[in-house]
C-alpha cells in the first residue's frame, strides 16, 4: 500500500512538473481570439496609410499654398476622396471575409489561389493610394524641374519666366479692355470657389484659341501639373508602398499561422508593394497628362485645372477630374497587384 501511495505521489509531481513548464492546452476560445484578431489587418493598413498621408500633407504647407490651385488646410478630404481610397478595398476585404471568415490567411496560392489574389488586390489598392499621395506631397517640394510623363521634356525656371514674360506682354497688347474685365472675373470666381465656371471669355472675343493652344503647344511644365513627375516623386512612390507591405508582414506575424516556407516568402510582399506604389504613381501620372486638364493661371500664377481666359494650357484634355483619375488609377493598379501575386504567391 505504501508503495502505491509513493508512486501515486511521484506520478502527481510529475504530472504537477509537467503542467507547470508546458504550454498550456490550445483552446477553441485562443483561437476564436486569434481569428477575431485578424479582422483588423486590413484596418490597421488603412491606418497606416491615413496616418502617414495625413503627416506628409502638412509638410511644406506654406510652399504648397503658392504652388497648388486647389490647396486645403491639413489637407482635409472629401467623401469622394475617402472612397476613392478606401472603397474598393473594402469590397475586397468583405469578400475574404465571406470566404475565410474570420480567419487570416497567408498569400499561398496553393490553399486558395482566389483569396491570394484578393489579398494582393487589397495590397495594391493601399500601396497605390500611399503612393500617390507621397509622390504628391513630397514631389511638389522638390528643387528639381518636373518633366511631364508623356515627353520627359522639362524647361528651366528662367526659360519659364522669360516665356512668362512674352505672353503676359502679347496678351496686354491683344487684349486692351477686357484685361481688367478678366483679372475682375477670376479674383471674384475663384476666392468663391466656382473654378467649375467654364465661360471662355477670349474664344468669346477673339473666335477661337490663342497661338500655341491650337497647335498643342502649351505652357512649359510647372511644379503641381497633372502628369508632371520628379525622380523625388516616384522614389517617394515606392517608398510608400514599401511602408504598406512592411505593415502587412508585421501584423500578419500575430494574425496568421504558416508554415515556415510560406512564412518566408511573405517577404516578397515588401518588394511587390513598392511596385505597386511606383505603378500607381505612374499610371496616376499618365492620366493626367492625357485625360485631365492643366493649365498655368497668369493672374494667380498657379497651375489650374479648369480652362478660363488667362490660363494657359499645358498638357491634357478636360475629361476626367482628380477624384476620377486616382479611381481609376487605383483600379488598374488594384488589378494588377492581384493578377501579379497570384503568379507569385
Amino acid at each position: 500500500m505504501f508503495g502505491s501511495t509513493k508512486r501515486d505521489l511521484r506520478f502527481g509531481s510529475e504530472v504537477a512538473c509537467e503542467e507547470a513548464f508546458s504550454d498550456p492546452p490550445r483552446t477553441s476560445q485562443d483561437d476564436t481570439s486569434k481569428h477575431e484578431m485578424s479582422c483588423y489587418r486590413f484596418g490597421a493598413i488603412l491606418l497606416v496609410f491615413f496616418f502617414t498621408s495625413s503627416k506628409l500633407t502638412k509638410v511644406g504647407e506654406d510652399k504648397k499654398r503658392r504652388i497648388e490651385a486647389e490647396f486645403k488646410e491639413g489637407g482635409q478630404r472629401n467623401w469622394i476622396q475617402v472612397v476613392s481610397n478606401s472603397g474598393i478595398a473594402t469590397v475586397l476585404a468583405l469578400a475574404i471575409w465571406r470566404l475565410a471568415g474570420w480567419e487570416d490567411k497567408c498569400l499561398d496560392g496553393k490553399e486558395s489561389a482566389l483569396i491570394t489574389s484578393l489579398i494582393g488586390g487589397i495590397i495594391g489598392h493601399y500601396s497605390c493610394c500611399n503612393g500617390d499621395t507621397w509622390s504628391s506631397e513630397l514631389g511638389v517640394l522638390s528643387d528639381a524641374q518636373p518633366r511631364l510623363i508623356t515627353t520627359f521634356k522639362k524647361i528651366s525656371s528662367e526659360k519659364f519666366n522669360k516665356w512668362n514674360k512674352e505672353k503676359s506682354n502679347k496678351q496686354e497688347s491683344e487684349d486692351g479692355d477686357y484685361r481688367a474685365l478678366e483679372k475682375l472675373w477670376w479674383s471674384v470666381g475663384f476666392r468663391r470657389g466656382e473654378e467649375h465656371r467654364e465661360v471662355n471669355m477670349e474664344e468669346d472675343i477673339n473666335g477661337g484659341h490663342r497661338e500655341g493652344e491650337e497647335s498643342g503647344q502649351g505652357a512649359p511644365v510647372r511644379r503641381g501639373t497633372n502628369g508632371g513627375v520628379t525622380l523625388a516623386g516616384l522614389l517617394a512612390a515606392a517608398a510608400a508602398g514599401s511602408v504598406i507591405g512592411l505593415a502587412f508582414v508585421l501584423l500578419g506575424l500575430f494574425t496568421t499561422k504558416c508554415v515556415f516556407d510560406v512564412a518566408l516568402k511573405q517577404l516578397l510582399v515588401i518588394p511587390v508593394a513598392a511596385l505597386a506604389g511606383l505603378c500607381g504613381s505612374l499610371i496616376d501620372s499618365l492620366l493626367g497628362a492625357t485625360l485631365q486638364f492643366s493649365g498655368f493661371c497668369t493672374v494667380r500664377n498657379k497651375v489650374v485645372g479648369k480652362s478660363g481666359p488667362t490660363v494657359k494650357k499645358i498638357s491634357g484634355l478636360s475629361i476626367l477630374d482628380n477624384n476620377a483619375v486616382n479611381l481609376v488609377s487605383v483600379l488598374l493598379t488594384t488589378l494588377l497587384t492581384s493578377i501579379g501575386c497570384s503568379y507569385i504567391f
